[in-house]
């Protein structure tokens, strides 16, 4: 049916894209291009004459061109209003530029203003605001260059107007945020919609989602080369497929006069060359990472192809695989026992989720730890998924339950092939498998029942850990070593021991409660100081901790509301406090063994806000006033975009791997009053 454009206008949505498309290129023209309308004092180039120091630079031509990575150059007597300063230079790459002035605030001594990033393929980043005090009488410049390629100094412009510029990005943003605002307020209808994934439109709106999580991923570039630190997975694909399972480098005759290969001083102190972040045992080099991803990824490539695939291509995949096993447990629970769950309510947690665990967080730089870490992910996920369906459908003793039994446990048993970590995983399953059995089955009808599903379940856990133990074996003499204690790495790991208690204040508050900085430098949201009040050594990086997301404020409604939600819905508050105490485990033991940084908290943030999610699906369909379930949906909405954000935020921070002109461009995209 053809509607009539009253009609069409008459439909809310209608309005409301129109309005919002409105305003987002109103903003565009005007408070984004705010630099481009400010008042200029007089134009003024700054002349040769004015001229008083140069250092670094090469002044025999008629342009300045550098002969180090850092220059300086200083300008007198300008007597100007310097409303902007505008750089004519030509950089080979990004540059430091730090800015000195004397003005009639300060006429005996230079004051210095925050120094700024340059580069010429970013024309924005040379206009720069200043605000002196009245007129400026000298300026001096300090160059520092990130490479050897020269910078030529054309020239210096005072007050030039800054271009005006349209970034389709930044409406297009402003737009798809007021959209989502608008969409998921708490008085949309949207929220009439019960969870239904028989629905064909429901199914579209869940690959909608997905796509768009793909889509964030996807727009956050991967680095511009790789930074795997030794090509230590690249390395043993090579020995799998020669039959080794230790490398073929030859130790340093230096490092095996040492009395302690491990202590990184005495390797230090006679220059004796180790592989870096390698073990060592027995005069062989090994890796100490599970050796299941090679398996699973980098050796079929290398069989296939007959080259190496480098590690941020496997992160990405097995990236996307967990973000898609997330999703189907998520599913599998709603539909166990929370069949009242409106489906916003379940698009917007399951983004929430996602986007909390921080796994965009390496795409910038991802090495053979990461991928480590996401193939983990990905055969734990779909492994605990397919232990659910299990039990979803009929008796546990069907042929198909039995299928997904035994997929489960082989999934589950090869992510700790990955990351050893994830046997918490595996004694999660096995613990919800007895539970499960208990459940639907009596001792009464004897052991018949029991041993089809028992050992479909056990057996692929049995055949895993077996062979896993046996490549420990073989390797260090031990069957439960899987050589982290031998690693060459900053310090003698033998030494680490699990008793030692004292990290767990300083790991539980960087992880949990250590909230980032928010300021006006790009992209706004920062790691904080990491203080480490541990009195011996501990691993620390700057972590992103936990409740810089909203989501798992509602884990706090497992202690106030914990009564009331066992009475209300037993199954699923056990899965809750279950999934919460496996996170609360894996946080433990990876601070005691590992330590803290924000790629090991990939491991278990998920599962934090797994948890948080069932709480708040159980406080909302036990909420009795519309006043409750309101706040209820304004929390779950501000949660996935507060996630978004910081599932954003947090690789732009990671910009070690950048190319800095696309970070530059962006900088000056979304800080557009630089």
């Amino acid at each position: 049916m053809k509607l009539s454009p009253k009609k069409l206008w008459d439909k809310p949505w209608v309005r409301a894209i129109c309005l919002f498309a409105l305003i987002s290129i109103l903003l565009e023209l005007s408070l984004f291009n705010f630099r481009h309308f400010m008042p200029m004092a007089e134009h003024y180039a700054v002349s040769k004459q004015n001229t008083t120091f140069i250092s670094g630079f090469d002044a025999s031509e008629e342009f300045l061109t550098s002969k180090s990575r850092t220059c300086e150059v200083e300008f007198s007597d300008i007597n100007k209003r310097a409303d902007n300063i505008y750089l004519d230079i030509e950089t080979g790459a990004d540059v430091r530029c730090f800015i000195y002035y004397k003005d009639e605030g300060s006429t005996g001594y230079y004051r210095d203003v925050p120094s700024i990033i340059v580069d010429s393929s970013v024309s924005r980043s040379l206009y720069i605001p200043m605000n002196l005090y009245g007129k400026a009488q000298s300026l001096k410049f300090r160059f520092e260059a990130q490479n050897d390629a020269p910078l030529i100094l054309k020239g210096i412009e005072l007050n030039r107007s800054v271009p005006f510029q349209v970034h389709p990005i930044r409406p297009l943003a402003i737009f798809l945020l007021l959209m989502f605002i608008w969409l998921f307020r708490p008085k949309s209808p949207l929220y009439s919609i019960k969870l239904n994934l028989k629905s064909i439109k429901q199914r579209a709106a869940v690959i909608a989602v997905i796509a768009f999580q793909f889509t964030i991923m996807l727009l956050i570039p991967l680095g511009s080369t790789s930074i795997d630190t030794g090509g230590q997975y690249q390395r043993l694909t090579d020995a799998f497929l020669e039959g080794r399972v230790y490398m073929k480098d030859i130790p340093d005759p230096k490092l095996e006069a040492l009395e302690n290969v491990y202590d990184y001083t005495q390797r230090d102190s006679v220059q004796a060359y180790a592989l870096w972040d390698f073990s060592f045992y027995n005069h062989k080099y090994y890796i100490y990472f599970g050796p299941v991803p090679v398996l699973t990824a980098y050796l079929p490539y290398k069989a296939i192809t007959g080259e190496h695939v480098e590690s941020r291509y496997v992160y990405l995949a097995f990236a996307m695989l967990a973000i898609v096993g997330m999703f189907a447990i998520f599913k599998c629970l709603c539909q166990r026992f929370f069949k009242k769950c409106p489906l916003p309510v379940f698009l917007l947690l399951y983004l929430a989720i996602v986007n909390g665990s921080l796994l965009l967080f390496s795409l910038r730089g991802a090495m053979f730890y990461d991928s480590a870490t996401a193939s983990g992910l990905a055969f734990s996920t779909f492994g605990l998924w397919l232990l659910l369906e299990s039990f979803k459908e009929g008796a546990i003793s069907r042929k198909s339950n039995l299928v997904r039994l035994a997929c489960s446990a082989l999934l589950i048993a090869l992510s700790v092939g990955c990351r050893p970590t994830f046997i918490f995983m595996a004694v999660f399953a096995v613990v919800l498998f007895a539970v499960e059995m208990i459940a639907k089955h009596r001792l009464k009808d004897g052991i018949k029942p029991y041993i089809m599903p028992c050992v479909c379940f056990l057996m692929p856990f049995i055949l895993i850990g077996g062979a896993l133990m046996w490549y420990n074996y073989i390797r260090f003499d031990s069957p439960f070593e899987f050589g982290a204690k031998y690693q060459l790495t900053l310090s003698d790991t033998r030494q680490y021991k699990i008793t030692q208690l004292g990290r767990l204040p300083t790991g539980l508050f960087n992880y949990l409660f250590n909230f980032p900085s928010f300021n006006l430098e790009f992209p706004f949201i920062h790691p904080s100081y990491t203080p480490n009040y541990f009195r011996g050594y501990m691993f620390v990086y700057n972590a992103f901790p936990l409740f810089a997301n909203l989501l798992p404020c509602a884990l706090f409604g497992y202690v106030f509301f914990g009564k009331d939600m066992r009475k209300a819905n037993r199954h699923g508050y056990f899965m809750g406090v279950g999934l919460l105490g496996i996170a609360l485990l894996m946080c433990v033991m990876t601070i005691m063994f590992g330590g803290i940084n924000t790629h090991y908290s990939e491991d278990f943030f998920w599962l934090f806000l797994l948890s948080a999610s069932v709480a708040v699906i159980m406080c909302y369909e036990q909420a009795k006033s519309a006043n409750t379930k309101k706040y209820l949906k304004a929390f779950v909405m501000s949660a996935c975009l507060l996630g978004v954000l910081i599932n954003i935020a947090v690789p732009l921070n990671n910009n070690f791997n950048w190319k800095m002109d696309d970070f530059i461009a962006l900088r000056h995209i979304f800080a557009f009053w630089l």
